[in-house]
């Protein structure tokens, strides 16, 4: 089965459970929008046979100083996989926002393990969407750090 057959089977299953007809176009890109105002994007690398998801989570606002500590709290965030899964925060390729993105290689997924992928990214976008609105300590007011090694 060719890699968009399996992403079309695969997206099949996923509009049965979510109760609509899901299906890729002819570039093997899908989009969903939840009433939550999150947005995914399903899309297939077929020659890696990689089905990408990724949603874009937050625009960048213009003042510097905001935009910064938005982007520091996304690399803090990526540090912990506990906030980011399988998936990693990453900044949209204009530069404007910040997305949240997982890559899914067919080799290693079966449609029940694509299906609970895309129900745990949206539950991490939700989550991490949340998290970027109120932005923890900033790893420049975190203090110095012990050492602890003994690494010579």
């Amino acid at each position: 089965m060719s890699a968009l057959q399996t992403l079309n089977l695969w997206l099949s299953a996923l509009g049965g459970k979510l109760g609509t007809d899901l299906a890729p176009d002819n570039k093997g890109a899908c989009g969903l929008a939840f009433k939550n105002s999150i947005d995914i994007n399903i899309s297939l690398d077929p020659e890696n046979e990689i089905i990408h998801v990724v949603s874009v989570l937050y625009d960048l606002p213009k003042d510097t100083i905001k935009r910064h500590t938005l982007l520091i709290e996304a690399m803090r965030l990526n540090g912990g996989l506990a906030q980011t899964g399988s998936g990693a925060l990453a900044a949209t390729p204009d530069n404007q926002g910040v997305m949240y993105c997982m890559a899914c290689p067919i080799r290693d997924y079966d449609v029940k393990r694509f299906i609970l992928a895309v129900d745990s990214f949206l539950g991490n976008s939700l989550s991490l969407r949340q998290s970027l609105d109120n932005p923890g300590p900033s790893f420049y007011n975190a203090g110095p750090v012990a050492a602890s090694g003994s690494i010579q």
